[in-house]
C-alpha cells in the first residue's frame, strides 16, 4: 500500500482542487453539484492510477467521451454485486452484460491501457509493475518478456 500512496494522495489533491474551483466560480461561494459522481471519479482515476500509473482524468476532464457513464459504471456495479454475493457471479457471467459489446469494449480499453503503459516505462511503482514482474532495482523498461505476457493478458480484437 505504501508504493500507492503517493498516486491516491495526488488524486485526493486533485478532488480538493476541483471542488474548491467550483465553489470558486459560483458568485455565492457554495456550488451545486453532484459529488457522488466526483467520488465515484476520484475513485476510478485513483484504481487506474494505481493499476497503470494514470491514463484517465475524469476529474479533470469530467469524462468527455462517456467511457465512465457507458462502460466502466457498469462494471463497477456489477463488481459490486459480486464482491458482496458471490453467488451472483455465475449469472452475472451468464448475461449479455459481461459477454457484450460494452465488456468487450472494456476488454480492449484494458488492453489499451496495458500497451500504453509498457510503452511509456515505469514513472512509479503501480499493480501493472506486479502483475508483469517488472519491477527491478535498476530496470525503468519492461522486458521482451514481460510485453509477450501482457500481449497474452490482453489480446487485440
Amino acid at each position: 500500500m505504501k508504493d500507492y500512496e503517493e498516486a491516491v494522495v495526488e488524486c485526493a489533491m486533485q478532488l480538493v482542487t476541483v471542488l474548491k474551483n467550483l465553489c470558486n466560480e459560483s458568485s455565492t461561494g457554495i456550488a451545486q453539484m453532484n459529488l457522488a459522481q466526483k467520488i465515484n471519479y476520484f475513485t476510478f482515476n485513483s484504481m487506474a492510477d494505481m493499476a497503470f500509473g494514470g491514463g484517465f482524468e475524469l476529474l479533470r476532464d469530467n469524462d468527455p467521451d462517456g467511457f465512465y457513464n457507458s462502460v466502466g459504471l457498469i462494471f463497477i456495479r456489477a463488481l459490486f454485486l459480486m464482491e458482496h454475493t458471490p453467488w451472483l457471479s455465475i449469472i452475472i457471467r451468464a448475461m449479455t452484460l459481461y459477454n457484450g459489446s460494452k465488456a468487450r469494449l472494456f476488454r480492449i480499453l484494458a488492453a489499451q491501457q496495458a500497451q500504453k503503459r509498457m510503452q511509456e516505462g515505469i514513472k512509479r511503482k503501480d499493480l501493472f509493475c506486479y502483475l508483469g514482474q517488472a519491477i527491478d532495482d535498476e530496470a525503468d523498461t519492461p522486458t521482451v518478456g514481460e510485453r509477450r505476457q501482457v500481449k497474452t493478458l490482453f489480446p487485440q480484437p
